[in-house]
């Protein structure tokens, strides 16, 4: 956000103005400075921190703020469907693999192969609400 500060916010009458003319003790108040600072500044120029501060509660800053935010939520719902993208295809990964795991096993052994203990059916289907405990070994 420090690259989207205004090189010059403004004028200190104009910030005023947009953020309804407010009294000099709320300004005081509200930027933890003193009643008669705030009226020095109205008199004279105020310095940059106080200006950018009230450039923030204006309608240039809030903008500013929307357009942020605007692009951050994009960028969130885009990453989270990237990534129920990819936890797709894993899972069909995964149950391919299983599948794929069953099928060579039904088929059997192959010739040097020794017999390998046949896994429970029920563990390879795919529970995606839920963690299932891993399936059992019949021996």
């Amino acid at each position: 956000m420090l690259n989207r500060l205004p090189k010059w916010p403004g004028e200190w009458a104009d910030l005023l103005a947009d953020i309804g003319n407010p009294k000099p003790a709320q300004i005081a108040k509200a930027l933890g400075v003193s009643k008669r600072t705030v009226e020095r500044w109205n008199s004279t120029k105020p310095p940059r921190m106080a200006m950018l501060s009230l450039w923030w509660l204006s309608r240039h800053g809030h903008s500013e703020w929307d357009a942020e935010m605007h692009n951050r939520t994009r960028m969130a719902v885009s990453t989270n469907k990237s990534l129920w993208r990819e936890v797709r295809d894993l899972r069909d990964q995964v149950l391919m693999a299983r599948t794929q795991k069953l099928t060579n096993q039904w088929r059997g052994p192959a010739k040097n192969d020794e017999p390998q203990p046949t896994p429970d059916a029920t563990a390879y289907r795919p529970h995606w609400g839920k963690p299932q405990p891993p399936g059992r070994l019949k021996k």
